[in-house]
């Protein structure tokens, strides 16, 4: 007999071992843990335990079809799918991930497009609809779909149903077979060193099938790749994934508009007095929040969470360019030493650059409905059109140039009737605004 014949029929043994394990043990699992304990005293090696976490979920967790239908999330983080015994792709996924990491074997999500249940042959793939897992077993990555594994989606007469029925194939599966039904959004998870392209998976399986026959020559090495992206730290990893996904399908803006929004949350948290030191930084910060902006508008997709997402993002979106607006203005205010500056001009200048940016801040705090943050823009926004009132004043009465002395009091006059006209009268120092002359 040939060593592969010996391989498959030991992989099958094994597999059959810990199937007989599962099925008349005779307990009902309270935890995670529990099962992890259970698979860890009944398996031997990584195979095993990573087949039984698949197994057990592929039996025991039913396919949440009706928020599949309404679009609807289900129940996603790992006690929750445990719990409940339901859930969509990312929860399947999720809990695979768990139970192995509890098993301590290396594990990820991978999330990307799929020719599952309304697939239509052609069709354009804007949004990833479907996610899977790749563990990493005897320090070699395999593709692994519990999802699919647990049954399929059956048109009845009045309803659409889930019907549950184990399939072994979507574990360890053949990349080159896998890559067929199963595109991630990040090339490197095909585990191909020669990558299929988005229109090939979206043109026909026949398709797929002759671009990997052909196998056309390819520098690219997906180990090396997976290696160096796990091995970044968690923002640019955030980034890099983004960016990749977006480079292998620009229809699909989604990945990298929340990743450039997270990496931007990250350096401008929400608790923060905005103290950046840096207008350029500031600046640079802008523009990722307006490239984001642009990505997230430039999406077409035709489901409803993503609209959703869309519009969360452009609030976020929003959001963060009032407080970056904030930021920039204080930043201004901190260089410019208003105390020591040696003329008018400066003092003009630096006075409409800094009321220019809380202008823009105000407005998109506005477009991003927080009203908290539009209270304390309008605070700040009031304490500055005082200190640059003083400000004038005082030049006023150093000036001995009588033109220039005109020149002052024209623009102090013009400061604050800006100063009536756009600070609301609930401010705390209104008050102080409307005794001034």
């Amino acid at each position: 007999m040939t060593a592969t014949f010996y391989f498959v029929f030991w992989v099958a043994f094994a597999q059959s071992g810990i199937d007989y394990a599962l099925k008349n043990s005779g307990v009902k699992f309270k935890s995670i843990e529990d099962a992890v304990t259970f698979i860890n005293a009944s398996s031997l090696t990584e195979k095993e335990k990573a087949y039984a976490a698949y197994y057990w979920i592929a039996h025991n967790v039913s396919y949440d079809i009706r928020k599949f239908l309404k679009d609807k999330p289900s129940y996603m983080e790992p006690k929750q799918v445990f719990s409940k015994k339901k859930a969509v792709c990312i929860g399947y996924a999720k809990l695979f991930q768990e139970m192995c990491h509890q098993m301590n074997l290396q594990c990820e999500v991978i999330t990307g497009y799929s020719k599952g249940y309304g697939y239509k042959k052609n069709q354009q793939f804007i949004d990833a609809d479907h996610a899977w897992n790749t563990v990493k077993i005897d320090s070699v990555w395999y593709l692994v779909d519990p999802t699919w594994a647990s049954g399929n989606i059956e048109e009845k007469t009045f309803r659409t149903k889930f019907h549950m029925d184990f399939n072994d194939k979507f574990f360890m599966a053949s990349p080159d077979e896998f890559v067929e039904t199963h595109l991630p959004e990040m090339p490197m998870w095909q585990l191909l060193n020669s990558p299929v392209p988005v229109k090939i998976f979206s043109a026909s399986e026949d398709r797929v099938w002759m671009f990997l026959k052909n196998k056309p020559a390819s520098e690219f090495n997906y180990a090396d790749s997976i290696r160096t992206f796990l091995s970044l730290a968690e923002m640019p990893r955030s980034i890099k994934y983004g960016a990749s996904a977006y480079k292998f399908n620009p229809l699909n803006t989604l990945p990298l508009a929340i990743e450039m929004m997270v990496s931007l949350q990250y350096k401008l948290k929400k608790d923060t007095t905005f103290d950046i030191e840096s207008v350029r930084t500031i600046d640079s910060m802008m523009t990722v929040n307006t490239k984001a902006a642009e990505l997230f508008k430039k999406n077409k997709t035709l489901k409803q969470s993503r609209k959703d997402i869309i519009v969360l993002g452009l609030r976020l979106s929003n959001d963060l360019s009032a407080r970056l607006y904030l930021a920039r203005a204080l930043a201004i205010e901190r260089t410019a030493d208003f105390y020591n500056l040696s003329s008018f001009d400066s003092l003009k200048l630096n006075t409409g650059l800094i009321l220019d940016a809380l202008k823009k801040a105000l407005n998109a705090s506005k477009e991003a409905n927080d009203p908290n943050l539009t209270r304390k823009i309008n605070e700040y926004v009031c304490e500055k059109y005082i200190m640059f009132y003083d400000l004038y004043s005082s030049f006023g009465k150093r000036e001995t140039d009588k033109k220039k002395i005109k020149i002052v009091e024209r623009e102090t006059g013009t400061l604050l009737q800006n100063a009536r006209k756009n600070v609301p009268a609930k401010s705390k120092c209104f008050q102080k605004i409307s005794q001034l002359k």
